[in-house]
């Protein structure tokens, strides 16, 4: 069973300003606006590293990818969680699993959890409420909302040795130029 579980929100999404667009560069509402794009990559430089050096403390690179599942016949149309861990999956050669969707988190937390070593989650922000709720037994999060402009934080949960007790840290990405240096909530 696994002792770390990292979460992040997926990379940035179109807005006002910045369309989105897909692998090929075509214009896709659905995908990761460049800026996203940007992050995703960065993300994989950080969490498998192309040295022989580690990722800094408390990052590990994860040996397991989990990403909300494309569904539209609930309304999940969204490719972004999906497209944010993909750089990093082509660096770790890892498939990621996307057998969970929108509304699934207790049993993507169950799977993850049973995981051999470290798992990272790309998820939907308006859900991850849920997942953290889940992993702390706090179940107040699930109500506390995932700031809409907030793509720049990872949730690392480590599991304390022998118990079903976890503890989180929020780590600051600080990959682009416009990235907060504080956590979400205040836990």
């Amino acid at each position: 069973m696994t002792k770390i579980i990292m979460v992040i929100r997926h990379a940035e999404k179109p807005d006002d300003t910045h369309q989105g667009i897909d692998e090929a560069g075509m214009h896709d509402k659905e995908s990761l606006s460049v800026i996203g794009w940007q992050r995703a990559g960065a993300l994989a430089a950080v969490l498998a590293p192309h040295s022989k050096s580690r990722c800094e403390a408390p990052l590990v690179r994860p040996a397991h990818l989990f990403a909300t599942k494309l569904n539209p016949a609930h309304g999940d149309h969204s490719k972004r969680p999906q497209q944010t861990l993909t750089p990093l999956a082509r660096v770790l050669a890892k498939d990621i699993n996307t057998t969970f969707g929108s509304g699934e988190e207790e049993l993507l937390i169950q799977e993850a959890i049973q995981s051999e070593g470290p798992v990272l989650i790309a998820w939907r922000h308006v859900n991850i409420p849920k997942i953290t709720s889940l992993l702390l037994e706090k179940h107040y999060l699930a109500s506390t909302p995932w700031p809409e402009d907030r793509f720049d934080v990872i949730l690392h949960f480590e599991r304390k040795s022998n118990t079903t007790t976890w503890s989180l840290v929020q780590v600051p990405q600080k990959l682009l130029a416009h990235d907060q240096d504080s956590s979400i909530w205040p836990i």
